[in-house]
């Protein structure tokens, strides 16, 4: 994102406001470079096998070796056997090699040095993987990894390859990884306890600059999902004995493995979690955002994955591990409005780690296991078996944790303004009464005529987070209404809908107004108040779930037309579809006046009826928009004529029947008019 381009300053005639630049916040890395070395095997100190019995036996051809190696399928040959390699302290291990030519049903089998003593023989699986034609598989080439094997103070390994063949895989190669020093080590620490803008509690996270990650060894741009559907439970398969300073040099090594190694652009896991509880920052992104790992092939797009350190097949995990796995899920599920007992369906990509070819549809718990979607054993049968704990625990803390989300956007998207020519926005957050900036974005979308563009905050994908919604009301090529959608998942950057919709053009609060709410929170209202064939004001909605394509309500309501636009405005409510509307002229009494009609009653019953203790307001110098929240607010913005020169707020709440103000509040945003400035709550 260009900075300066957010740096909207204005010559006002009361002097020069500026916005304040607040980028999104990423953790700024710190120079931590673990050191990485490479060793080819192929026909290094690689034994002959040319006389080995058939019941091939490590001991019998290295005399060194101690313990037993682990049995493999008959089908299976010797292809490779080290010596004993001496490589210095690693804490991750692993193999890679090209698949063009390799032979079939290739086995690793890895034994390690930790402190003078041989570990027992292990095997390494292919495990968790990017989905196809992803970035990391691009960048991965034509190469296939092991996962890693990992130590907090291995020093030596020896290697077993068998494959059908007994041939060797071509360009085989084996990567230690020494993960270098960081302060984590010795004194780990979290990041904050919330995020701005989150409706959940973050718990504390042990960011990628506190576990010393070396941005640097990043080759790609993060991708995000438009939403989050699915939490996936992963074990590392890596060592259980480990010391709480140990971890973050842990991470850092799985990190650099997967990069190096594997030949992903990051750490495949979104999130990490060892033994004592520690929570890290896993892939790259923004941790409340939906960024897409490589830890669950053919199903990480709309999911995340949470990895315990550790091999837990035999191994029970800890409670503290499981505790902060389940806090993890509930907080990023909570984002998105999903409950952690419930299913959804995900859709296959495909590829070889998985067993659902591209495009099928796989019902999915909410929180899942690794091995519920892939070919795999992971996470281990013993932390398989504490998913359902796990989902108790992510449910309690989302309900415990959650709060109303009802932050002030507003849009800047005319060519009025902004200088940047594209749509801009600038957010304030709920917590601060409004008065201080939450973020700012500028999107991709060139800026358009003020009678042919209005927006409005959503959620596009039903899952409560805020979308920016650009509806092209007139001008259009097409002669239709256009919509589309910058997902808030992308910091606004990606547009993942551009649709031309069936509703035919018309210039924008004419006779017409629109609202975005209903279940969804992203649906797309249209209330007609002229021309309708049942002489009443009708109400129709284009659903987000088809991307604004086909409709979720047809209805007439109580209301005569003959209403004017400039003397009432219309919002819909989030999940219940309510109509409200604020009469703010002719009421008789001088007041402004709020009145709501049921969408359960087919806009034929009323739920509200109130009058404001506001006098009379416009369309121009002023904007009403409705919170979220089960029983909406009301907000009344001053956008022109305040003494503060700035943007005013003020709230009426639900609870005093709209009689009462629960605040009054400066922005530190500029007075400019309707429709230049366009607000939402969300």
């Amino acid at each position: 994102m260009n900075r300066s381009r957010l740096l909207c300053a204005l010559a006002l005639t009361a002097g020069l406001i500026a916005f304040p630049v607040i980028s999104p916040v990423w953790a700024a890395p710190r120079p931590v470079k673990p050191a990485v070395y490479t060793e080819h095997i192929g026909g290094v100190d690689q034994p002959s096998l040319k006389n080995a019995p058939a019941a091939f036996d490590p001991a019998r051809v290295d005399s060194a070796a101690a313990g037993a190696a682990p049995r493999v399928a008959r089908t299976h040959k010797p292809a490779v056997l080290t010596t004993q390699l001496a490589t210095g302290r690693f804490t991750a291990a692993g193999l890679s090699w090209s698949t063009r030519g390799a032979p079939q049903a290739i086995v690793v089998q890895v034994r390690i040095r930790e402190k003078g003593t041989w570990s027992d023989w292990q095997s390494l699986s292919s495990g968790d993987g990017p989905d196809p034609r992803s970035a990391d598989a691009k960048r991965a080439g034509a190469r296939m990894a092991t996962q890693p094997i990992s130590s907090p103070s291995a020093d030596a390994i020896q290697v077993r390859v068998d494959s059908a063949s007994s041939s060797a895989p071509p360009d085989l190669k084996l990567m230690t990884v020494d993960p270098g020093t960081s302060p984590a080590d010795a004194n780990p620490t979290g990041s904050p306890s919330a995020t701005a803008g989150a409706a959940t509690t973050q718990p504390t996270i042990i960011t990628r600059a506190q576990w010393g990650a070396d941005e640097n060894l990043r080759t790609c741009a993060p991708d995000y999902s438009r939403t989050l559907k699915v939490g996936f439970v992963h074990h590392t398969v890596t060592s259980n004995s480990y010391a709480p300073s140990d971890s973050a040099g842990i991470v850092r090594g799985i990190y650099a493995y997967h990069v190096n190694g594997n030949g992903w652009c990051d750490i495949g896991y979104n999130f990490l979690v060892d033994r004592y509880g520690q929570v890290f920052e896993g892939r790259f992104g923004g941790m409340d955002r939906p960024v897409i790992g490589a830890q669950a092939g053919g199903f990480n797009t709309d999911t995340f994955g949470v990895a315990a350190l550790g091999t837990f097949t035999a191994d029970t995990p800890p409670a503290a591990m499981v505790t902060s796995i389940g806090r993890v899920m509930g907080w990023k599920l909570g984002l998105h409005g999903r409950n952690a007992w419930g299913s959804t369906v995900l859709t296959s990509g495909g590829g070889s780690y998985t067993g659902y070819p591209a495009g099928t549809q796989v019902p999915v718990g909410v929180v899942s296991g690794h091995r519920d979607v892939d070919l795999t054993e992971c996470p281990g049968n013993l932390l398989y078996a504490q998913i359902p704990a796990i989902r108790q625990i992510a449910a309690s803390y989302t309900s415990s944790n959650t709060t109303r989300d009802e932050n002030l956007y507003g849009v800047f998207g005319t060519t009025a303004w902004p200088p940047s020519g594209t749509v801009e926005i600038h957010a304030q957050s709920l917590s601060s009464s409004y008065s201080r900036r939450l973020m700012d974005a500028v999107t991709k979308w060139s800026s358009g005529a003020p009678d042919q563009w209005r927006f409005f905050i959503g959620s596009s994908s039903g899952d409560t987070r805020p979308d920016l919604i650009g509806v092209h009301t007139t001008g259009t090529a097409s002669g239709r209404v256009e919509v589309k959608v910058a997902s808030w998942a992308s910091y606004y950057q990606d547009t993942v809908v551009q649709t031309t919709t069936p509703m035919s053009s018309f210039t924008a609060d004419s006779s017409v107004q629109m609202s975005v709410g209903g279940p969804s929170g992203g649906d797309l209202y249209f209330v007609v108040l002229a021309g309708t064939g049942s002489g009443t004001t009708e109400i129709h909605a284009l659903a987000a779930s088809a991307d604004y394509t086909g409709y979720s309500v047809h209805s007439a309501s109580a209301l005569p037309t003959g209403y004017a636009t400039s003397q009432v405005r219309f919002l819909v409510a989030h999940g219940t579809g309510d109509l409200y509307f604020v009469l703010h002229a002719n009421t008789g009494s001088g007041l402004s006046e709020a009145h709501a009609l049921t969408a359960a009653s087919g806009y034929h019953g009323y739920s509200v009826h109130a009058a404001l203790p506001v006098g009379y307001t416009d369309d121009i110098g002023s904007q009403w928009v409705l919170g979220t929240g089960t029983r909406p607010d009301l907000t009344l913005l001053q956008l022109l004529g305040t003494g503060t020169q700035k943007v005013e707020a003020h709230k009426l709440s639900a609870a005093s029947s709209y009689s009462g103000w629960s605040m009054h509040a400066a922005t530190d945003l500029p007075q400019i008019q309707y429709p230049v400035w366009q607000f939402s709550e969300g």
